[in-house]
């Protein structure tokens, strides 16, 4: 479903008009590469890393930016105003994973994360 949904943003419209896309899981899942266990976990860190996928037609993504980048779900709305070209008083582009100026800072939650980035 996800894939198709992809494919059929990047085949409609006409050349060259911008098109964005972003999926975003509502939840991590433990399936049983950290314990021996699957499905949902709030107490492993395998239910804080969700999957995530952005696409756009234009514009190179900065140096190392969103593919290397640990990338947080609770600023999601930094990034979706960037890719609808939305501009207002409270931008943080430090919180645009497809900022030049994407800054991490890791979350405050209540299970130990040996790394955010694998």
């Amino acid at each position: 479903m996800v894939s198709e949904l992809l494919q059929q943003t990047r085949s409609t419209g006409k050349p060259g008009d911008y098109r964005a896309w972003m999926y975003l899981s509502d939840h991590g899942q433990e399936v049983g590469h950290g314990s021996d266990r699957a499905g949902h976990s709030p107490s492993t860190a395998s239910g804080y890393r969700i999957p995530a996928v952005i696409w756009r037609n234009t514009g190179a993504l900065p140096a190392g930016a969103a593919t290397q980048q640990p990338f947080r779900a609770d600023w999601t709305g930094w990034t979706l105003m960037d890719l609808l070209h939305i501009q207002w008083s409270g931008q943080k582009p430090e919180r645009d994973v497809l900022a030049e100026g994407y800054r991490w800072e890791a979350p405050k939650i209540p299970v130990a994360v040996e790394s955010f980035s694998r």
